[in-house]
């Protein structure tokens, strides 16, 4: 398991190992890479699983809205984090489903997982959208946005995306 640079979320503990254990943010078990390789592939071909219930009546209205207006037929998350112009509000039900992932006594996604879906959300929406949906700092995205990179299990479609974002990031935050 990652050490203190493996939890994205900016909530008090984040970074103290021992804490996020007690909490339930991070697996007792260790997970191998050929496991954290086959959820993350799994969990991208899946159906995206957006709480809509979380949203009131009209935003979740706007979502399914906006997945129609842009004849987004949706049939997996890959497809949502590949598309060349993904609507950001997706974007950021993605995060925040990554996000109550790490936050969730039974999670629905390993952490590891977890996390670097986190990031790839905010990495598209930086790079695809030019919006930047996180309030992370700079140095606290970069920190993720390596974290995430060096996963081995990591593909190179997601890698790609999460370097750039890292560029962009990195660009903003030495003032160039």
């Amino acid at each position: 398991m990652p050490a203190e640079t493996s939890t994205p979320c900016d909530y008090p503990g984040a970074g103290r190992p021992a804490e996020l254990l007690e909490l339930g943010l991070v697996s007792a078990r260790p997970w191998r890479p050929e496991e954290l390789a086959a959820a993350w592939d799994y969990h991208l071909s899946a159906p995206p699983r957006f709480d809509l219930s979380r949203l009131d009546a009209a935003q979740a209205d706007e979502v399914r809205e906006l997945l129609a207006e842009q004849g987004m037929l949706l049939a997996s998350l890959r497809g949502l984090l590949r598309h060349p112009v993904p609507p950001v509000e997706l974007l950021e039900l993605t995060r925040e489903f990554a996000t109550t992932s790490l936050r969730a006594p039974d999670p629905s996604l390993p952490p590891d997982v977890a996390n670097v879906l986190f990031h790839l959300a905010v990495a598209v929406a930086l790079t695809r959208g030019g919006e930047r949906i996180t309030a992370l700092s700079d140095a606290e995205l970069l920190r993720g946005l390596d974290w995430s990179l060096a996963q081995v299990w990591v593909d190179e479609s997601s890698r790609a995306t999460l370097g750039r974002a890292r560029r962009v990031v990195a660009a903003t935050a030495s003032g160039a």
